[in-house]
């Protein structure tokens, strides 16, 4: 018995050890928008299911999405599912200023803020109405 628990004990260690090294390597991207955990979540549920975008706030107004990276995409299709999403909530599309995309609607504009998680994921921002 004692056997046994020497070898988990030693397994358990190198496993810590191992994700230790991980996380320090990788603590720059993991850490760079607070919490990893809500972003790591939508992340497998963008891969596990037929999602185009997650929400990763409580509040609905944070959402992440698979980017499609394509060097002949033109610029207002640089980021579709945030798109996609402002239109099913009303709102047309205007204009794209760097990472902010324009949306207007009636006589309202608001801004979406997006920024790369990733080279593979793209997290936007939405104004709370």
């Amino acid at each position: 018995m004692k056997k046994i628990l020497r070898w988990f004990l030693i397994f358990a260690f190198v496993f810590s050890l191992v994700i230790g090294a991980f996380a320090v390597k990788f603590s720059d991207t993991l850490f760079q928008e607070g919490n990893p955990l809500p972003i790591i979540k939508g992340i497998i549920q963008l891969q596990l299911e037929d999602v185009t975008y997650v929400p990763i706030n409580k509040e609905n107004t944070r959402f992440i999405a698979v980017h499609k990276a394509d060097s002949e995409t033109e610029e207002e299709d640089s980021f579709p599912e945030a798109i996609l999403y402002m239109g099913n909530k009303g709102w047309a599309f205007d204009k794209q200023k760097g990472n902010e995309l324009h949306f207007t609607k009636e006589n309202k504009t608001t801004i979406v803020k997006t920024v790369m998680y990733t080279s593979d994921y793209y997290i936007f921002d939405v104004a709370p109405e």
